[in-house]
Formats: structure tokens, C-alpha cells, sequence
């Protein structure tokens, strides 16, 4: 079979090469449907499409890659290209993420276990000015996530600090010298991101911040974490 010309451009980024070389396969299977580029990183996709001729129509981008992460990325995008449309793709769809997509100016979000057919309907819906969540989040969500009537809970510089500090393997004594407080203002802080972000352990709170792409940085260039 032949496949016919292609009218949609899609540049993908994404650490996992296995994955994304299997991906960009199958974009290529899609009617009409073809990737023009696939790096491994947010940066090196900013570089890449910033040298085109003409943008793509699409991107897709991990939400958890190094140098630069997918929600970066996306807001990135979003700033130098507003018309690209942005896919976010990750192994999972929780309430955080959309809601950080959807402010960072993302048309649409798939879980890697998604089936093919699916993948192909979302780049066919946000290449025709609709968008693509998972089916609970309704354009009402939307809405309210874009106006930020729903926001990501608001997180004080301390608060980012220990959540940094929580990727690491100190224990919590470890983390007070650290951040040079008491280790009662540490379990307060512990507490208190507990309550916002209704978790219950360290564990918990790893998770949360690998998530939303915060992968271990320099302390001083914590600015950007939750946005």
C-alpha cells in the first residue's frame, strides 16, 4: 500500500529511544500523517524547529526528559510558535499534569499505553483546532484550568526547597542541616505539602515531583518548579 501525501508534520521528542523510535514508526503507518523530526530532549526540539524552513504542524513532546522537561518544553513552544498545536505524552494522566498542560498552552495529552487508533484520532482532532484529554476532563475543566479558576497548589520557596531535597536520599535530619532550619520546620514542611497536594508519605511526594517533570536541579534555579 501507498501511502498518500503527507498534509500533517509532526516533530516528537523523547528520551526513551526505544519508544520514540517505535512511535515515530508508527505516526509514519498514519494516512496523511508524517514525522519530520524526533530528537531526545525539550532543547534540542526547540533547536530543531527553530532551524526549519517551516515548522511542524505538531508536536509531541515526554513530559520527563532531561535538559529541558515536557511541560518547559511545551510552554516554550507555546511562546516562540503559538500556532504549532502540542501534544503532551507521558505513561500517566494525573489531575496535576493536565492541569499544568493545559496552562503551559497544550492542545492534547495521550498515555504511552494508549491504543494506535487513538494516538491518530489526537493528531487528527488537534490538527483541526480541537483538543484531546482523557475523557473526564471536560471543556469546562479546560476552561477554568486556562482562566487558572483551577490552579496547582501554591508552594513557598521552602516548600519547593525540601520537595527538591525529598528527590535525594537524605533522611529528614540530613534535609534540615541542608536547608539550615530546625527539623521541626522540616516536618512542617512535610506537612503542610502533604495537605496541599493530599499525599501521604516521601514516597508520595517523589512521585509527585517526577510527575510533573522535576527531576533533581540545581537548588538555585528552582524558579520554574509548579510555575
Amino acid at each position: 500500500m501507498i501511502k498518500r501525501e503527507a498534509n500533517i508534520h509532526v516533530a516528537y521528542a523523547d528520551g526513551h529511544q526505544i519508544v520514540r523510535k517505535g512511535i515515530v514508526n508508527l505516526i509514519n503507518s498514519f494516512d496523511h500523517i508524517v514525522v519530520d523530526s524526533d530528537v531526545d530532549d525539550g532543547r534540542e526540539l526547540i533547536d530543531k524547529i527553530g532551524s526549519m524552513n517551516k515548522p511542524p504542524d505538531i508536536c509531541i513532546v515526554d513530559l520527563n526528559m532531561p535538559v529541558s522537561n515536557g511541560f518547559q518544553t511545551i510552554h516554550e513552544v507555546n511562546k516562540r510558535w503559538p500556532k504549532m498545536k502540542k501534544i503532551g505524552f507521558s505513561i500517566d494522566d494525573d489531575h496535576f499534569s493536565l492541569i499544568k498542560l493545559i496552562q503551559n498552552g497544550a492542545d492534547g495529552h495521550v498515555i504511552k499505553n494508549a491504543a494506535a487508533t487513538l494516538l491518530e484520532s489526537v493528531l487528527n482532532t488537534v490538527y483541526n483546532g480541537g483538543f484531546f484529554y482523557k475523557t473526564t476532563i471536560d471543556s469546562t475543566f479546560i476552561r477554568q484550568a486556562k482562566t487558572e479558576k483551577i490552579k496547582i497548589p501554591h508552594l513557598t520557596e521552602k516548600e519547593r526547597l525540601f520537595l527538591f531535597h525529598c528527590c535525594s536520599d537524605l533522611s529528614y535530619p540530613q534535609i534540615a542541616d541542608k536547608m539550615q532550619v530546625s527539623v521541626r520546620s522540616v516536618d512542617w514542611y512535610r506537612d503542610s505539602l502533604f495537605k496541599k497536594l493530599n499525599v501521604y508519605s516521601r514516597s508520595s511526594l517523589v512521585l509527585y515531583a517526577v510527575k510533573l517533570g522535576l527531576m533533581p536541579i540545581e537548588p538555585g534555579s528552582l524558579s520554574w518548579m509548579l510555575g
